[in-house]
């Protein structure tokens, strides 16, 4: 009935809590109600208003009944976290994981990008060269509804479940296999799927990673190659460097393999495209940064104690001594905005582009499991903190 006068706050972050389930289903019910005279008000007929809140209430309570234990830990540990600043940020071990591919740019599994739609498990696409793509059966659009239990060798149902729940089972160590249940894009449900065991290897995310192009400018009578590195993110496989391996993937060593290629091909001038980066790892961002100048500090820092450390340049001499730009926009952030201010403060540069976005704060990071007597297989996660 809206013929008569309600009230309805929006914002209720600065409201008391209520005090019985009887305020509760009164702030409800101006909710429902504020919801169904939006939708009329948008043009829809009252009872197509009262079909779409249905399915979305229905999908709303749908997802806060596939909580888990772990959902309702993170999402208090980041409430927590987050009123100490914004950027520090408690990850759960899935989470942590997801970190450390992003640095790392590999994992191990079947080479598969996964995404939902309607409940069912949706190939978004294929990474080249990974165990997906050499067998070359699964197809973007096709859908995953089972995976085969490796123990007791049954197939588990997949549907309707959590995409990261779904993702834990296809993971795996190198060399091991896993069975997925199939439907072919385009192919009914009720229609016969099939099965499909690949053997998981390690899967190098080289989309994510520096990479370059050659473009040609006429000016005048005469034509310049500029060569293009574009950065998606400083990363580094932090690991394999702590396990002292020679060669390990990092955006700096990228990026001067690259730049070293560039040179034998021969270019004119250079850009680095940090456009989009939100930044990565500090020692990446100064470690880039000495590519490009001979010595010099790069970057301070300030504690908590007010305690100063200045990050100095890392590398001895310059790789490229030419003409240099660096591309921004204002979701270049953080390592980004580090490694632009220090080509800017050197005169080593022109930056070009937008305003950053403003980051003036470095994260740490705490993996919980080195500050806990309990063991456990899964792990507890790490903190990022400012």
């Amino acid at each position: 009935d809206f013929k008569t006068n309600d009230y309805y706050d929006f914002n209720r972050n600065l409201k008391d809590w209520s005090n019985n389930e009887i305020e509760l289903n009164s702030i409800w019910q101006g909710k429902v109600h504020n919801d169904l005279l939006m939708i009329i008000l948008a043009g829809q007929t009252q009872k197509e208003a009262k079909q779409i809140l249905k399915k979305r209430y229905s999908r709303f309570i749908k997802r806060v009944n596939s909580y888990h234990q772990d959902d309702v830990i993170n999402i208090f540990l980041n409430a927590y976290v987050q009123t100490l600043d914004p950027h520090s940020t408690y990850f759960d071990p899935l989470q942590a994981e997801e970190y450390e591919i992003q640095m790392s740019l590999s994992y191990q599994g079947i080479g598969a990008r996964l995404n939902m739609e309607d409940e069912l498990v949706n190939i978004v696409d294929v990474i080249p060269g990974s165990p997906a793509s050499k067998d070359g059966r699964l197809k973007p659009g096709d859908k995953i509804t089972g995976i085969l239990d490796q123990k007791n060798k049954s197939l588990i149902d997949v549907i309707g479940w959590d995409l990261n729940e779904v993702v834990k089972l296809i993971r795996g160590p190198k060399g091991s296999e896993v069975t997925l249940q199939v439907t072919p894009f385009g192919s009914n449900l009720d229609q016969s799927p099939y099965l499909l065991t690949l053997k998981r290897d390690e899967v190098q995310l080289e989309d994510q990673a520096a990479s370059s192009v050659i473009e040609e400018l006429q000016i005048n009578d005469r034509t310049y190659s500029i060569g293009i590195v574009t950065i998606p993110s400083f990363y580094q496989d932090y690991k394999a460097m702590r396990r002292k391996e020679r060669a390990f993937r990092s955006t700096s060593e990228d990026v001067k393999a690259i730049i070293g290629n560039l040179m034998e091909i021969g270019i004119d001038a250079l850009v680095i495209d940090l456009r989009g980066n939100a930044g990565g790892l500090l020692t990446e961002a100064t470690a880039l940064t000495g590519l490009f100048i001979d010595e010099g500090p790069i970057v301070q820092l300030k504690d908590s104690s007010n305690k100063i450390e200045i990050i100095d340049d890392p590398i001895s001499g310059s790789i490229y001594k030419g003409p240099l730009a660096v591309m921004v926009d204002r979701f270049s952030a953080s390592a980004s905005e580090i490694f632009a201010g220090a080509i800017q403060d050197y005169s080593r540069g022109i930056v070009v582009g937008q305003q950053t976005f403003g980051k003036g704060t470095v994260q740490s990071i705490y993996p919980l499991d080195r500050f806990s007597r309990f063991k456990s297989k899964k792990g507890f996660g790490q903190l990022t903190l400012t």
